[in-house]
């Protein structure tokens, strides 16, 4: 029994000291080096923080871009966040043919700075991905893990522009042979008739948690059928190959 306490009394410890350590590790940390990618932290979220410290911020997506994505690449990515999927293949894989698609202005800010602090510059379309072309109401959170579009207007919106992946294809100035999607839900939007040929993997993240498992699992089903062949998945990202 005091064996038992002890070991709870220690583990608890423990527990407070790595806590206190991620918040004096992150007061002072500005420019944070992850995984060979120089980024700008200062003003993002404790849980995103949180993640770099136990490195495993876009783990599941980095994985699978390390194994599948060749130098030769052409690379379209839905949902860019800070940059850095992007920012990591570009200079570990010595990719050159880029695009990367963000919506959110405030996000977008954060990834140019991202970009410049690793000497590069963005091939950047600022818009969200949708059925639609025109204007859409997309939630603003602190965390942008939790952007996304909204079906409603309300004091957490704003309104950004969107269009259709075919459209955004286009504009990318790019034949893709690779899309890296993680659009927090907007990835029910897209249709397998919306790849184009040129397509020969593809790395998405669903959300089952703000979709609902159904919809999300049926949406993925969309490309079994039509010739997609899961060929890894880790967590809730998956990468699809064409039969």
């Amino acid at each position: 029994m005091f064996k038992t306490i002890k070991t709870a009394v220690h583990a608890a410890k423990n527990a407070i000291l790595q806590i206190n350590r991620k918040k004096a590790f992150f007061k002072h940390v500005y420019n944070y080096n992850y995984n060979s990618v120089i980024l700008d932290i200062s003003h993002v979220d404790t849980n995103i923080k949180n993640s770099f410290f136990d490195n495993s911020y876009e783990r599941s997506e980095l994985e699978l871009a390390k194994i599948y994505v060749s130098s030769d690449d052409h690379i379209l990515e839905l949902g860019s966040g800070l940059g850095f999927i992007s920012l990591f293949l570009l200079k570990e894989k010595n990719i050159t043919n880029y695009c990367v698609v963000e919506a959110n202005p405030k996000t977008v800010k954060k990834l140019e700075i991202n970009y410049s602090k690793n000497n590069r510059v963005p091939n950047l379309i600022q818009c969200a991905v949708s059925n639609t072309t025109g204007k859409i109401q997309f939630l603003d959170s602190n965390s942008f893990w939790l952007n996304r579009i909204s079906s409603t207007d309300s004091s957490n919106t704003i309104e950004v522009e969107c269009d259709t992946l075919p459209n955004i294809v286009s504009k990318s100035g790019l034949k893709p042979t690779v899309i890296i999607c993680d659009i927090e839900g907007g990835e029910l939007v897209i249709k397998p008739t919306d790849i184009p040929i040129t397509v020969k993997l593809i790395i998405i993240e669903i959300h089952p948690t703000l979709v609902s498992y159904p919809k999300a699992y049926k949406h993925l089903s969309h490309f079994i059928t039509d010739g997609w062949q899961v060929k890894d998945v880790r967590a809730n990202t998956f990468a699809l190959i064409r039969n």
